[in-house]
């Protein structure tokens, strides 16, 4: 498959010497799963310790349509790398609708946002917390990664998650359009249970592609290696719930009646929002006017796509180091106390 792609790309871009695709990193990532209380089971990847390091656990949570492999592509560059290096136990998690993910032997294959918020999210945090042997995580999370510490701290509150950063997690969402009406009324005829391959097409599209209006400051080779190692199939209840945020113009539960956001009043957390001026206009800042805690807020500029804080050739010399810095900060408020007894890894 990969000759092949790599042969198509030759013959669409005959004038290009890049190399195909980059890889992600070919070092194996540890796991372990998750249950969920519906039965569901998903695994969490992470990066142990390093010696010396203290082991705090931090998780990290992608974006929609796409998998872990965003957020540890190189072992150089990395964002997840970077916290190991740091000290810092790494996880990654994936959801329900990730292909890692094991369906139950009886239930329905037809979820949306607001399973993967209060089913998979309570247990994936619990099961880091048993296996780091802390009492607290840090969260950072990408896109729909941020939207789901929303939708998790509305639900539960901060108890287990003591800072957090989210990157490129927009809260509102345009009017209507022709455009968005003519989507809604397609998803609305696609039938329960059907998952749209994401994946195979980003692959097959691969070989196409010079720049993506997502990752205007990665190079084409990472870029390519994003569509077809990093990208995840969507199921049809998820779509319908992002699309019923297009019609809500917020971050809503399935029905469209609870803001999530607001459901994050008072909630006393330290929170970082790093957005690009596309978010801005999103309403990604709109949390910190509802939260208590200490914030801080990073704008990129137009320069930079959705993806680039994570994989754009300069984000880390530019973005990691900010996050770094966060977490750093707020590491020994957050873990002075509350180590516990280790529990086997």
């Amino acid at each position: 498959m990969r000759a092949a792609l790599q042969a198509a790309f030759r013959g669409i871009q005959p004038d290009n010497r890049e190399e195909f695709t980059s890889c992600p990193s070919a070092r194996r990532l540890r796991r372990l799963y998750y249950t969920a209380n519906d039965g569901w089971r998903a695994p969490v990847y992470y990066l142990p310790v390093l010696p010396k390091g203290g082991g705090e656990p931090v998780i990290i949570a992608h974006g929609l349509g796409v998998n872990h492999n965003t957020l540890q592509f190189d072992r150089e560059t990395s964002l997840a790398w970077t916290l190991q290096k740091a000290g810092y136990a790494v996880y990654l998690i994936s959801y329900r609708c990730d292909s890692g993910a094991i369906r139950p032997a009886k239930g329905e294959g037809d979820y949306d946002f607001d399973d993967i918020a209060h089913k998979d999210i309570p247990a994936a945090v619990n099961a880091v917390l048993q296996h780091s042997s802390f009492s607290k995580v840090m969260w950072i999370g990408h896109g729909l990664g941020g939207q789901l510490l929303y939708a998790h701290l509305a639900n539960e509150g901060a108890c287990s998650i003591s800072a957090a950063t989210a990157i490129c997690s927009p809260t509102l969402f345009s009017e209507q359009s022709s455009a968005a009406r003519a989507r809604s009324l397609a998803l609305r005829l696609i039938p329960q249970n059907l998952t749209l391959p994401i994946s195979q097409l980003a692959t097959l599209a691969a070989p196409a592609l010079r720049m993506h209006r997502e990752m205007k400051r990665v190079d084409g080779p990472k870029a390519r290696g994003v569509l077809v190692y990093g990208t995840e199939d969507i199921n049809s209840g998820l779509l319908r719930q992002v699309n019923r945020w297009i019609n809500t113009g917020f971050l809503s539960n399935r029905n469209g009646t609870v803001d999530i956001v607001e459901g994050m009043a008072n909630t006393e957390i330290p929170l970082q929002i790093i957005y690009t001026t596309e978010e801005e206009v999103k309403g990604a800042t709109r949390p910190l006017d509802l939260i208590k805690g200490p914030a801080e807020t990073i704008k990129l500029g137009a320069s930079w796509g959705k993806f680039d804080p994570l994989l754009g050739t300069d984000a880390h010399r530019v973005v990691h180091p900010r996050i770094l810095d966060w977490i750093n900060r707020h590491r020994l408020e957050t873990w002075g106390n509350t180590r516990v007894n280790v529990v086997g890894t």
